[in-house]
């Protein structure tokens, strides 16, 4: 994407000079476009791992693009412009789209929530506490406006105050206060606050007199605040400060307790100190297989009641690195079973996206599934193919349990064939700059992505019955990107591997 993206800027600028109006907006907008494409191949990973940088990328390859080059270009025919819009169709397939764009600011505002960042903070350049560049007005505008039109009136009346803030401050205007109060007035009209809507609406009134829609929703919201204040004295508002107009709503990792340990948990607050975790212990282990003789795996105990362990430098980086290029070409959006239907879709409450590997794909991956083989223990012939999943900005996955608890009617094929899930062997394939910990709400523990890091538990005890504290969630990756592999090993095979004890809760 990137790639193609510096293409199409050479070809911009050589377009550029085929004009003689406006050439110097022309060379600036040329400029831009140049900027974002150019830092982002420097260093990709970095630059896109970055939520803001991802924004204002997809931004300029959609919004801009169509307000400014495409206007621009559309009625001048000429050679020039024919090859470039000629080699933009065959690149356009490979930009961004509005679906990214919405994504990247579903992304933004899922960061605000859960790790409790003030828009204002972020539009300023600082995202847990790194640096990720200022946003002008035009960029704070957007972000409200694709808020409002996916339907969260909150973040967009928000993102929307804060652009009309700093729009004022602006000496080049990058966007029209017309269509910042437009939309302002009708959020808050749509959060209930029609007094607002009102106030708004006779700013925007005085600033174009003839403005018909502002005019008729004048009449409107006056009718409203009449009837309503009619009806019942309203509470007073601090109109002071346009951040303040609207109530905050209940936010979705507020609605629950669970969610609300989840979302400390990412925050690291409330994490359950190591010295209390049952007297946890570290140790070499090979159990005697001789792939871990004489290299055996450092092990650091996690929780005990679940055998959550970490196995330490378990992968080296050519292994993790061949993983993820055979992962690429196959990643696609993860989906969920919908327990109404029974079908795959994809849910909001799993951003990743996710590819299979088996053993066949390449000799790495089978070397790789042999150690875990070794260092757990357990058969892997009847376990699920190795899940790689990546991770992107604001990726997360809300709490869950990998193991079945479906009833017997609604059991899997595969279930079954190969039983449930009886453990987890997750793999850590990056670090990642901000966010991204595996946390289990129930047991307050949060384990941090480390690369060459895997976390080990088991989901059922010996007796198959389910280990209810390994419910566990993805935090949003908050700056960078995370990269990680899934092992999940199925019961049948382990009857003499791991057998039942002599009580339901061994």
């Amino acid at each position: 994407m990137l790639f193609e993206a510096r293409v199409i800027d050479y070809d911009y600028q050589d377009t550029n000079q085929d004009y003689h109006q406006d050439f110097d907006y022309q060379t600036r907008l040329a400029d831009s476009f140049d900027e974002h494409s150019r830092l982002g191949l420097k260093n990709p990973n970095a630059y896109l791992g970055n939520p803001i940088n991802a924004f204002l990328f997809v931004k300029k390859f959609t919004i801009d693009w169509e307000k400014n080059v495409e206007e621009s270009i559309k009625h001048k025919q000429t050679q020039v412009t024919t090859e470039f819009n000629t080699q933009l169709d065959r690149l356009r397939i490979k930009l961004p789209d509005e679906e990214d764009l919405t994504g990247s600011v579903q992304a933004i505002l899922r960061l605000q929530d859960m790790y409790d960042i003030p828009a204002k903070e972020i539009a300023e350049g600082s995202i847990g506490g790194l640096n990720t560049g200022e946003l002008n007005a035009d960029a704070c505008f957007e972000l409200g406006r694709i808020a409002y039109e996916d339907g969260d009136y909150y973040h967009g009346f928000h993102w929307m105050a804060i652009a009309k803030e700093r729009l004022d401050k602006e000496t080049n205007k990058t966007t029209d206060m017309t269509e910042i109060l437009d939309y302002m007035a009708w959020t808050a009209h749509e959060l209930g606050n029609d007094k607002l809507a009102l106030e708004l609406t006779e700013e925007l009134i005085e600033l174009v007199p003839d403005h018909v829609r502002a005019q008729n929703n004048k009449i409107d919201f006056m009718e409203r605040v009449k009837k309503a204040s009619n009806v019942t004295s309203r509470v007073k508002r601090d109109l002071t400060n346009t951040t303040h107009y609207v109530p905050k709503p209940t936010p979705e990792y507020n609605s629950t307790p669970e969610l609300q340990s989840y979302k400390r948990l990412c925050k690291g607050l409330d994490v359950k100190p190591r010295e209390k975790m049952s007297q946890v212990v570290c140790r070499y282990r090979h159990n005697n297989n001789p792939r871990l003789l004489l290299s055996p795996i450092k092990e650091e105990e996690v929780y005990r009641d679940a055998n959550m362990v970490l196995f330490h430098d378990i992968a080296s980086d050519k292994e993790m690195k061949i993983i993820k290029s055979l992962a690429i070409p196959k990643l696609f959006r993860a989906t969920v079973h919908d327990p109404t239907t029974g079908k795959l879709i994809h849910a909001k409450y799993r951003i990743t996206k996710t590819a299979w590997l088996d053993d066949r794909d390449h000799l790495v991956v089978d070397r790789v599934q042999n150690r875990i083989k070794a260092v757990t223990g357990l058969d892997l012939d009847s376990a699920d193919a190795l899940q790689v999943a990546n991770y992107g900005i604001g990726g997360h996955y809300d709490p869950h349990y990998d193991f079945s608890t479906r009833d017997d009617d609604d059991t899997s094929e595969t279930e079954k064939r190969d039983g449930n899930r009886i453990a987890t062997f997750l793999l850590y394939m990056t670090d990642v700059d901000a966010g991204g910990a595996t946390v289990f709400p129930i047991i307050d523990v949060r384990v941090l992505p480390k690369k060459g890091t895997a976390v080990f538990w088991y989901n059922l005890r010996r007796s198959g019955k389910g280990i209810m504290e390994t419910r566990h969630a993805a935090c949003p990756v908050l700056v960078g990107t995370k990269w990680v592999s899934n092992k999940w090993i199925r019961t049948r095979g382990q009857e003499f591997r791991r057998p039942c004890g002599l009580t339901e809760d061994e």
